[in-house]
């Protein structure tokens, strides 16, 4: 539960303040090998979403982060932000491309790259691509902190792409511009979208992938998986699909998660039944495929959720000056 629970918060937490249509796979580019997609029209509409929601904004630091936002680049990250998608055609690190859609002041956007270090502008195929440079604190040979190029572009009005470098920015462009192919419908990542699905994340090649981000044993032996976290008729749920390379794998990895499950029950304490809030986990292995399907009754999450928000320390007010403004 110490692993579960600060993932499940995060996803929580996150989730609500943004605003997103479902995912377009077409959107996706054919070479993708993983994405995550959030929908959080469905997470304001659910009633996980809404609690969290609302505790996150009662902190002092969410308020600040929200005028924060607002204030350099435009945005209100509660209304304005539509949604949100992170790819990837390598595991490389720092190779995804970004996908915001919302709400987009241009002005204050390019007002800020502009002021950002070796900032300028490269044409490509008639698109305006800004380009600036991130780390290299002390020098650019910093082996710390390595100076590394961004790039970002406009899509329309309401898009905004952003990427390691000029090339996969155009390339995302080029998918959105139907220039270029986006993922096959047999693709193992093109999966069926879930009504009430806030999360959507999938992966594949694991087994061949370089640069996994986990060097885990168990990913070697699987070939691709997917995920579905969101909120339908009053219930949370999550669905899981892990294809793998033999049986004997598919086995090992469902009694791991069994066992994981048995242990959390052993960890439940006075606060939650960590038992009962796992206990409708269902868990198969057929052939090759592992499958995981879990629900539970919203309330009793949120329940759950703030039991473990109530573990957080006190937030600690920003100190001020005696003018009356923030201490530096």
């Amino acid at each position: 539960m110490r692993i579960l629970a600060p993932i499940l918060l995060t996803i929580c937490g996150l989730t609500p303040l943004l605003r997103a249509t479902a995912l377009d796979p077409r959107q996706l580019p054919a070479e993708a090998c993983w994405f995550i997609h959030v929908d959080v029209d469905a997470a304001n509409a659910s009633t996980v979403g809404k609690s969290v929601r609302d505790a996150w904004l009662s902190r002092p630091e969410g308020h600040e982060a929200i005028e924060k936002a607002h204030e350099v680049i435009g945005i209100d990250p509660v209304r304005d932000v539509h949604g949100i998608t992170v790819y990837g055609t390598s595991y490389a690190p720092d190779a995804g491309v970004v996908i915001v859609r919302g709400k987009v002041d241009r002005g204050k956007l390019l007002a800020l790259i502009k002021n950002m270090p070796g900032y300028r502008v490269e044409a490509a195929g008639g698109r305006e691509i800004y380009l600036w440079t991130e780390g290299g604190r002390h020098n650019e040979h910093d082996a710390d902190h390595p100076a590394k190029t961004s790039a970002g572009a406009f899509f329309g009005d309401d898009m905004v792409v952003i990427g390691p470098g000029p090339k996969p920015v155009a390339a995302a462009l080029d998918v959105l511009e139907n220039k270029s192919p986006g993922l096959a419908k047999d693709s193992p990542l093109a999966i069926p979208v879930a009504e009430g699905s806030v999360i959507q994340a999938a992966a594949a090649g694991l087994a061949n992938a370089k640069n996994l981000p986990l060097n885990s044993p168990v990913l070697r032996q699987c070939d691709y998986g997917t995920l579905a976290v969101g909120e339908m008729n009053g219930e949370v749920f999550l669905h899981g699909k892990i294809v793998t390379k033999s049986v004997d794998v598919a086995s090992q990895i469902r009694a791991l998660i069994e066992g994981a499950k048995a242990m959390a029950a052993l960890q439940s304490n006075e606060n939650f039944d960590a038992g009962r809030l796992l206990a409708p986990l269902k868990v198969a292995a057929d052939d090759k495929t592992v499958t995981l399907d879990w629900t539970f009754a919203a309330v009793e999450f949120v329940k759950w959720v703030e039991a473990e928000e109530a573990k957080r320390p006190a937030s600690t007010p920003v100190p001020t000056t005696a003018q009356g403004g923030k201490g530096q």
